[in-house]
C-alpha cells in the first residue's frame, strides 16, 4: 500500500468513525452541561417561605418576615425577622447573631453577621452571602444586652439550588 493510498484510508476512517471536526456547537462546560444542585427531597430541609415560624431552645419564638430573594439563591441573600420572649412579647434589648454553614460540606460561611435587635423585636439581616448551591444551616442566636453567652438559639436548614 502506497503512503497516498494509506493516508486516504485513515482519513476515511476519522470521517466514518466521527472523529472529523465536529459542528456540534454546545459547550463541554457551562450551565447547559453542569449538573444542577437540588436537595428539596432532603428529609433535614425545611419549606422556606415568607412566615416561617421556630422556636428556640428556650421558647424563643423566630419569624422570617421578609426574605429576599425567596427562596434563596446562590448569593447575597437579605432577610427581616421578627424576636418574641418565651412570654410571645417583642424581644427588644439584645441582638442577633446569625452563622451559615453546609453540613454536608463540613464548612461554615466566611462570615458572621450581629445585628441590632429593634424595640419592635424587629432585625435585618443583610449580605447573607450563600456562595454556593447544597443544603444550608442557618443558626440564629439571640442574645440579651450586656450578656456574653446567646439567651437563644434557633436554626433554618433550606436548600439552595443551582
Amino acid at each position: 500500500m502506497t503512503r497516498s493510498s494509506c493516508c486516504a484510508a485513515l482519513v476515511s476512517c476519522l470521517v466514518a468513525f466521527g472523529c472529523a471536526e465536529s459542528t456540534d456547537e454546545r459547550p463541554l462546560h457551562g450551565p447547559e452541561t453542569d449538573p444542577v444542585v437540588t436537595c428539596e427531597a432532603d428529609p433535614r430541609v425545611q419549606p422556606f417561605f415568607e412566615g416561617l415560624q421556630l422556636r428556640g431552645r428556650h421558647a424563643f419564638g423566630f419569624v422570617l418576615r421578609t426574605a429576599a430573594p425567596a427562596p434563596p439563591l446562590v448569593g447575597t441573600n437579605s432577610w427581616e425577622l421578627s424576636i418574641s420572649d418565651p412570654s410571645g412579647m417583642a424581644f427588644g434589648s439584645g441582638r442577633l447573631t446569625v452563622r451559615a454553614s453546609m453540613p454536608d460540606h463540613g464548612h461554615g460561611a466566611t462570615w458572621t453577621d450581629t445585628s441590632p435587635i429593634n424595640e419592635h423585636g424587629e432585625v435585618e439581616v443583610h449580605e447573607l452571602d450563600l456562595f454556593m448551591p447544597g443544603v444550608w444551616r442557618v443558626t440564629l442566636e439571640v442574645t440579651e444586652d450586656d450578656v456574653v453567652e446567646p439567651t437563644d438559639t434557633a436554626t433554618f436548614t433550606f436548600c439552595v439550588e443551582g
